[in-house]
């Protein structure tokens, strides 16, 4: 039968779904359906302390209050302030000089007072230049008591030069590393975000889920006491035997325990997601959430199609960027290494009141006993480091490309929802046919409406499976969640 040709079947209101490339009328039916089946739910998640009876709480709002309660995520904010200071600290150390006065009151003796009040004032700062920099002045000061005065007793200014390939990092390699810090935690509070945010979707869909099998145990309770009654009254009009009726009794004590096993799971439930996860005093009614699916699947459809964007993560991704810079530091070993005499030079420039002087010297090491076990080790570690290289960045797209095909799943599983919706429809239009002509029994009837049951709840979490999924992968591409946007 082609797919034009299928009859028409009326959709069940236990059905729900939508197309991927759904329009949007569509989409807010799928939603008011979904809302229907989770008004049961309403009823078991009620607030119970603090007033709080009544309130609601949305998955936009749980989220939110996850974000600013989580102590992890504080933690990663946290540490990026210190490295950003790290990093300003660090510039202000090779850009601002540092001033300091000394001051030497005069003492006093048997004799008087020993000398005139005096003092040093002194300023020195690093520069980025070379292996090490330093500009240092210093102007020597006095208070002559016979004048009344202030007087300059010297002047002082030096710079300091070191050049020394012995030495593979220079004066401007720690704002590099600063800056890596930098955007190491930056990357660790965006995955931190994300592990919360996809931490709350996925307890807040699954809370959703425990308080409606809570709901359907208690429903079958109800019916296997009703069940239980009509065996007795058929067994004593002689209809039925005792057997039927014990089986009714066995039904209903296995429905007494699936009710408290459920209510027991729901307030475990519950605990964890409201006490734990949100910091909330109190439990309260949960709104099903409702998704923008237009604007969710057309941002999973541009990630998905786009392999540029797979490349320019991986390659400044924090793993691969530690890593070559590892590979950096073990080439810079390695020629030194193979230099062997490790010259280093230092020069020297000072102007004073006694005039100008210049000065520099060369240190060599002409022999060393360990020069051919350094150069194999320095050999070593590069081609380590490679290999590091190598596997971080198989690490870092096997990663982002795992993400990507969950994403991919969850868009397929979506979009074939419909089907899977209109096969059901068919199966419970037979099914209840079958019944209503008495091929099947009421048993039979009921283990089908739970496999139905059973379907309805994997179509719910099909919505949240692709946020998750699409969270997880931009976290992983390293780029802003936006998820506000996908909720509504």
């Amino acid at each position: 039968m082609t797919k034009g040709s299928r009859p028409a079947v009326p959709r069940n209101r236990r059905t729900i779904g939508v197309r991927v490339r759904a329009t949007l009328p569509r989409v807010r039916t799928m939603l008011a359906i979904g809302a229907a089946l989770c008004v049961g739910v309403f009823v078991c998640i009620v607030g119970v302390a603090n007033g709080s009876e009544g309130s609601t709480l949305t998955l936009v709002e749980a989220i939110r209050i996850g974000l600013e309660q989580a102590p992890t995520l504080r933690q990663a904010e946290i540490e990026l302030e210190i490295a950003r200071l790290e990093l300003n600290a660090e510039f202000s150390t090779l850009l601002v000089p540092t001033v300091n006065l000394n001051l030497s009151p005069p003492g006093l003796t048997t004799a008087g007072w020993s000398a005139p009040f005096s003092g040093t004032l002194s300023a020195a700062m690093s520069l980025p230049f070379g292996t090490s920099s330093q500009l240092s002045a210093k102007l020597d000061v006095g208070w002559d008591p016979a004048t009344g005065s202030w007087s300059a007793d010297g002047l002082n200014l030096s710079y300091n030069q070191r050049l020394s390939l012995a030495q593979s990092s220079t004066a401007s390699d720690s704002i590099d590393k600063r800056r890596q810090n930098v955007s190491n935690a930056e990357s660790a509070l965006g995955r931190a975000q994300a592990e919360l945010v996809v931490d709350v979707a996925e307890s807040f869909s699954q809370l959703l889920a425990t308080a409606e099998a809570s709901q359907k145990a208690e429903l079958a309770l109800v019916v296997a006491a009703q069940n239980l009654r009509q065996a007795e009254v058929d067994a004593d009009a002689g209809l039925v035997g005792e057997t039927v009726v014990i089986q009714a009794r066995i039904s209903l004590l296995i429905a007494e325990i699936s009710v408290d096993d459920r209510a027991v799971q729901l307030q475990e439930s519950q605990q964890e997601f409201f006490s734990q996860t949100l910091g909330l005093p109190a439990v309260v009614e949960l709104v099903p959430p409702g998704f923008a699916f237009e604007a969710m699947i057309g941002d999973a459809g541009v990630l998905v199609a786009d392999e540029e964007v797979v490349a320019i993560a991986v390659a400044s991704s924090s793993v691969v960027t530690n890593a070559k810079e590892a590979l950096v530091g073990a080439q810079a070993t390695l020629s030194k290494t193979r230099l062997g005499i490790d010259p280093d030079m230092t020069v020297q420039a000072g102007l004073s009141d006694k005039g100008f002087t210049l000065g520099w010297s060369v240190s060599l090491t002409l022999f060393s006993p360990t020069w051919s076990e350094e150069a194999d080790i320095a050999r070593l570690e590069v081609e380590l480091a490679e290999a590091s290289l190598h596997n971080a960045i198989n690490q870092a797209t096997s990663s982002i490309r795992n993400s990507r095909a969950d994403l991919d799943t969850a868009i397929r599983e979506l979009d074939r929802l419909p089907l899977e919706e209109e096969r059901w429809a068919l199966e419970e239009q037979m099914m209840r046919s079958k019944l209503e002509s008495g091929l099947i029994s009421q048993d039979d009837w009921n283990d089908f409406l739970e496999q139905l049951g059973g379907f309805q709840l994997d179509a719910n979490e099909r919505a949240i499976a692709l946020f998750v999924a699409l969270l997880e992968y931009r976290s992983s591409l390293g780029f802003p969640l936006e998820w506000e946007g996908w909720l509504e």
